[in-house]
């Protein structure tokens, strides 16, 4: 059989990661062009940023005096003056740059990834079905690439877009999948993606390949503690005495458990918690996945061996101090937090006063959300006065996570208080459960099919954005995701396939005002879909379209939903039409984030007044 090509061959990586930093460097440049447009409340003189700026606003004063700036500080004056159409466009393309930007970087990546060719009879038929998938993905990136050079047009960044090169990753990647198909059989082809589908060149080519039965076995499995091992107190001593490698402990922790008394389910909390966070700190690091079952699957994750034994030791040490304190169970439960603190690499300064709660670390653990607020806490690369209060904000919200107070936190601000002031007590509470639909469909096979309806809260927000492929999230542009998780506006509508282990799709769904009446209504956007989910789009979409239908009839509010919704606005023969308005979104708490009301994300803390992207659908509730 031999060694696969491997995607990089006779390519160029130099060329590659040149325009890699290319392209950040021109979005960079973009952004803050637009920022200052933002921020600029004087008239500043053409070519150089308005004077009266504060904060980190010294920096964009610096660079436009660098000679080697990639600013056009010339657009500035003319960005001003411009009609609402030329903004439009300028704007649009600022959004295609940072597109193609996230794009690409996800792109570079994967192709490092991947540099070294493999060994076909070394590989096990999961990782042959594996490679399979990310070589499926990295031939519907380039697709996604090419249509994102379309969308930027001429800039700095790709007037000299290294293609050939792409091409030639594209050529390996497709000789790469035939070789394991020859090698392996059409076995290897059973996961979400058919890579044969191949390399099209203008982002069509897979369309067909969502309407086929999902399957969990299209996805790498999870390596996360099933939770039938954690679900007595017994069953989580024993597992976390083979996580730590003693008897000695799983001794004293049964005779712990047999005189428990009415502290049972108290210790078999705090015993399935420490499992858990041991778990975890013997993993190591968890480099950018796409999605939450990646995460789970910790296929990406090393840790080296001086690393796991200092987290077993750390942790023995841990729990025999707890056993031996006069309380033990709860010290355990003390420890828990304690060492959850350490495992979020947090330094004692940022967590000095902190009151961790067992039973929210616990809930933390059982979500999978320890890597997620870490990543929060580590990935936020912002400069000046507004990178320190991203960060000050992360902070906060660790500390009422960690303390059990997150829905107070996020719920109870003034900011969000005055988000919701015109709904009655009876609307938020609606808004704030966790409203759910239903949707019926049928597999190919013609069998029922049900697809649920959710809206995430506590921990899960954490995830809501983990569906699909690189997007924002606690890994990747973590000042987007506080949109979310800081303003009780902003919420999700999750859909589920039992054949999934992912959400198939999610989409964002917001409290706004309309300008012309000054009345609250429900704003649904279209949706985003899990990459590999082979399921119908249509059916996401439905149900999404149900949530938000039967949501503003709890509510009995008015409701917009996003012209990406039109074709099942048809088939499911709502009623209603087409409205350009303007939509009014009080402040934010800091970020408001991935909106069709504006940028990907940017600070908003006074009212704004903007339509809708696209022409949005008033329905006609009945």
């Amino acid at each position: 059989m031999g060694l696969l090509r491997g995607v990089t061959a006779g390519v160029d990586l130099a060329a590659i990661e040149r325009q890699a930093r290319s392209l950040t460097a021109e979005y960079t440049a973009e952004k803050q062009l637009f920022d200052t447009l933002r921020a600029d409340r004087s008239g500043a003189n053409v070519g150089a940023p308005p004077a009266s700026l504060d904060g980190s606003t010294a920096v964009l004063q610096k660079e436009s005096a660098n000679p080697h700036s990639r600013i056009d500080w010339t657009r500035f004056e003319k960005l001003k003056k411009a009609s609402p159409a030329e903004l439009d466009d300028a704007m649009a393309k600022y959004r295609a740059i940072d597109q193609l930007d996230l794009e690409f970087s996800k792109f570079v990546g994967a192709v490092f990834a991947e540099r070294n060719p493999r060994d076909l009879e070394k590989l096990s038929m999961r990782d042959a079905q594996l490679l399979y998938q990310h070589l499926g993905r990295l031939v519907l990136a380039l697709d996604k690439i090419e249509a994102g050079l379309a969308s930027a047009g001429e800039c700095a960044a790709t007037a000299n877009f290294p293609k050939d090169q792409l091409k030639l990753i594209g050529e390996n990647a497709a000789a790469d999948i035939e070789a394991l198909i020859e090698a392996k059989g059409d076995k290897v082809t059973e996961g979400g993606i058919d890579a044969r589908s191949g390399y099209v060149g203008s982002g069509g080519g897979w369309a067909a390949n969502y309407n086929k039965d999902p399957s969990p076995d299209m996805l790498p499995a999870s390596k996360l503690i099933p939770a039938e091992q954690l679900a007595t107190a017994e069953s989580a001593a024993a597992k976390l005495g083979e996580l730590l490698k003693s008897d000695a402990l799983g001794g004293a922790l049964a005779k712990l458990i047999e005189n428990a008394g009415d502290r049972g389910g108290e210790l078999a909390g705090n015993l399935r918690g420490l499992a858990q966070l041991t778990d975890e700190a013997q993993t190591g690091n968890y480099p950018f996945c796409e999605n939450r079952q990646e995460y789970r699957s910790r296929i990406r994750c090393y840790a080296p061996p001086a690393e796991v034994n200092a987290a077993t030791a750390q942790m023995n040490k841990a729990i025999e101090g707890a056993l031996a304190a006069e309380d033990p169970i709860g010290a355990l439960g003390k420890a828990l937090g304690e060492e959850a603190l350490r495992e979020l690499k947090l330094g004692p300064q940022q967590t000095k006063g902190w009151k961790p709660n067992a039973v929210a670390i616990q809930e933390i653990l059982a979500g999978h959300g320890l890597v997620a607020l870490r990543g929060l806490n580590e990935r936020v690369n912002l400069p000046g006065k507004l990178g320190v209060e991203t960060r000050a904000m992360i902070l906060d919200m660790t500390q009422a996570f960690v303390e059990g107070r997150f829905e107070s936190w996020r719920n109870d601000h003034p900011t969000s208080k005055k988000q919701v002031s015109a709904l009655s007590e009876a609307q938020v509470d609606v808004w704030l459960a966790d409203f759910s639909i239903a949707h019926e469909t049928k597999n190919t096979k013609d069998e029922p099919v049900t697809l649920t309806t959710s809206q995430p809260r506590g921990v899960d927000l954490l995830w809501a954005t983990k569906v699909g492929g690189p997007s924002y999230g606690f890994d990747i542009g973590p000042q987007a995701l506080l949109g979310l998780l800081s303003n009780i506006r902003n919420d999700f509508v999750l859909v589920s396939d039992p054949r999934w282990p992912n959400f198939a799709g999610r989409t964002n769904i917001r409290l706004v005002h309309e300008a012309a009446t000054d009345k609250p209504v429900l704003f649904c956007e279209g949706p985003s879909y899990d990459f590999p989910y082979p399921g119908k789009r249509a059916d996401v979409d439905a149900a999404v379209l149900k949530h938000a239908i039967g949501m503003a009839k709890e509510m009995n509010l008015p409701l917009y939903v996003s012209g990406l919704l039109m074709p099942s606005v048809k088939e499911l023969k709502v009623g209603g039409k087409l409205s350009d308005r303007e939509f009014v979104l009080f402040p934010s708490r800091l970020w408001e984030a991935a909106s069709v009301f504006g940028l990907h994300d940017e600070p908003q803390t006074g009212t704004l007044i903007r339509r809708a992207s696209r022409i949005p659908f008033h329905v006609e509730l009945g």
